[in-house]
């Protein structure tokens, strides 16, 4: 429990046990009142004040078992000097002390029973019975009709009382130095559990701070292993192509020029999603179509200028998109496809740096720019490729004219 709970739990329990003794000093009373025989009258006040009136501060002491609320502990005091007051009031002569001593046990009993946030009710409890020992002394005169006795004037009472008293102090002090030192060794148990907290909680804290150390790298390598992944990929991708154009360059040197053209433009299809495509090769100063892929009918034809003459002019990917509205594009009835864009790749020689060839390749689709980028890479080499066959077909062809 936290230390405020604590300290209420001490309180009840020393409400209890002044509430206890009020009971018993109650019932004293009545014993003593019957012991010396007092008047028939005498008696019966002292039976109904204190023997029957002791019922109110049990039924307080029983609640306070289970309650610690401030009503109960104020109720405490105030029953333990309304019976004092009460017969102030109606004995004859006046019993001044018990005025003053009531006021005096509650200012105690406020000492004792509560908190110090709770002094407000306190003053209540203090102001409230001396109002009632002005009201007594008041009255007094006008109310008064039983004469003194033993009981009520008699030294015997104070005799037994005042030892009674200091023994119930003494024994208060006792306990309640012992609930002291329970609630000191509490204060000290909840500090060093408190330190006990903080230090776990600096250490669950540089432990939180190292795991998301460990997180971030982690997450670094992760990410630096996912990226060379990426670039092992991106090379072994590049390779895998390049061994493909490569390979047909190896093998195409059985095929004739029109078969090579044609291979190109089929392998170009499974690389590129395609409509259609045109191989020109660079002929008297023009483009002449030696293999098509969907159009046979275009080889043989010739062209000039225009698309084909910017692609040798860049010497790199040319990327005509939107494709023209013109382009003729062979379909079915029902479907009449639309090309997104015409790639033109013009094949260019590392020797003479000149464009040696050019295909023109209609898209179904578009074209990635890292896919064009590889397409780049193949153009020196297959230009290379096909002005060295060029130079070959001229030097077998010299001696014969």
């Amino acid at each position: 429990m936290a230390d405020r709970e604590y300290e209420l739990h001490l309180i009840k329990k020393r409400a209890q046990i002044v509430s206890w003794l009020v009971v018993v000093s109650y019932w004293m009373m009545v014993a003593y009142a019957y012991i010396v025989s007092l008047p028939a009258e005498a008696f019966r006040f002292f039976w109904w004040v204190y023997g029957v009136g002791s019922l109110p501060i049990f039924i307080t002491s029983l609640i306070l078992l289970r309650s610690q609320r401030l009503i109960w502990r104020l109720l405490v005091p105030i029953l333990a000097v309304v019976p004092g007051l009460i017969e102030t009031l109606v004995f004859s002569p006046f019993l001044g002390p018990n005025i003053w001593w009531a006021c005096f046990v509650v200012g105690y009993g406020g000492i004792i029973l509560f908190t110090w946030k709770e002094w407000r009710a306190v003053l209540l409890m203090v102001g409230l019975v001396v109002g009632m020992g002005l009201v007594v002394a008041f009255l007094h005169p006008h109310v008064r009709h039983l004469p003194p006795n033993l009981l009520t004037h008699g030294t015997i009472r104070y005799v037994l009382v005042v030892p009674a008293l200091g023994a119930a102090i003494v024994i208060g002090t006792i306990y309640n130095k012992s609930l002291r030192e329970r609630l000191s060794i509490r204060e000290k148990q909840l500090e060093e559990l408190l330190q006990t907290q903080s230090e776990l909680a600096q250490q669950l804290a540089l432990r939180g701070e190292e795991a998301e150390k460990r997180r971030i790298e982690v997450e670094k390598a992760l990410s630096e292993i996912a990226r060379m992944r990426e670039i092992e990929a991106a090379r072994a991708e590049r390779e895998a192509f390049l061994m493909r154009y490569e390979r047909l360059m190896r093998t195409g040197y059985g095929l004739s020029e029109d078969e090579f053209a044609q291979a190109l433009l089929d392998m170009l299809s499974t690389d590129i999603s395609l409509l259609g495509g045109l191989f020109y090769t660079k002929e008297n100063g023009g483009w002449k179509v030696i293999a098509a892929y969907a159009f046979p009918s275009k080889i043989g034809q010739e062209a000039k200028g225009g698309p084909l003459r910017i692609a040798e002019t860049l010497q790199k990917p040319y990327l005509l998109e939107p494709a023209p509205p013109t382009v003729p594009i062979s379909g079915s009835l029902l479907v009449q496809p639309k090309p997104t864009g015409i790639l033109y790749l013009p094949f260019y020689s590392d020797a003479s740096k000149k464009v040696v060839a050019v295909a023109e390749l209609l898209l179904a689709k578009k074209v990635e720019p890292s896919h064009i980028a590889l397409l780049e890479e193949i153009l020196p080499r297959i230009g290379t490729y096909w002005g060295e066959r060029q130079r070959i077909k001229a030097s077998a062809a010299s001696p014969e004219k």
